[in-house]
């Protein structure tokens, strides 16, 4: 699969990305701007340090699709894709990842600049955690096309609002 270069690869990558984890990301935004001392600013630098935490995932990506180029057919790597992120789905760093997300969300303490630094980062690892495999597959599958990227925010946003329902039953 060839990606042109690194800087095309994240001049499409950075604001894909944006777009597609902000409706999952919007909760803790929000959560984290209310309690933020100064709000907006704080908010901003949380927003920032959590793109880059996924930029440089978006970097190994790339350089790992570039390492690994097997050549076989464009629907068994699909297939290989679409496999891999329902079997992450399963594992115990997608349900870590999601979980913190959601803790994050809920969370009540002042936050300040240098806390903006830290939970941007902290909820950007998690972020990663959680959406690791359909992030691989949408790299495998293009991420060019945009009904994918909807379907892949769609289902990054189910992960979340799924593991809301579980942290909200628990808890009864």
């Amino acid at each position: 699969m060839d990606m042109g270069s690194l800087q095309s690869f994240l001049l499409m990558w950075t604001p894909m990305t944006a777009a597609m984890m902000a409706p999952s990301a919007a909760p803790f935004i929000v959560s984290l701007a209310r309690r933020s001392k100064p709000g907006p600013p704080a908010a901003a630098v949380a927003i920032v340090v959590y793109l880059l935490v996924w930029t440089v995932f978006g970097v190994g990506a790339y350089y790992a699709s570039m390492a690994v180029s097997p050549p076989i057919p464009v629907a068994l790597a699909a297939g290989a894709a679409i496999a891999f992120a329902g079997l992450y789905s399963l594992t115990p760093w997608m349900r870590r990842g999601q979980a913190r997300c959601i803790e994050m969300c809920m969370e009540r303490e002042q936050v300040e600049l240098r806390g903006a630094v830290v939970k941007g980062t902290a909820y950007g690892l998690n972020c990663v955690l959680c959406s690791t495999g359909v992030m691989v597959a949408l790299v495998v599958l293009g991420m060019t096309n945009i009904a994918l990227v909807a379907i892949g925010a769609a289902v990054i946003l189910v992960y979340k609002l799924g593991g809301f329902r579980t942290l909200v039953s628990s808890a009864s």
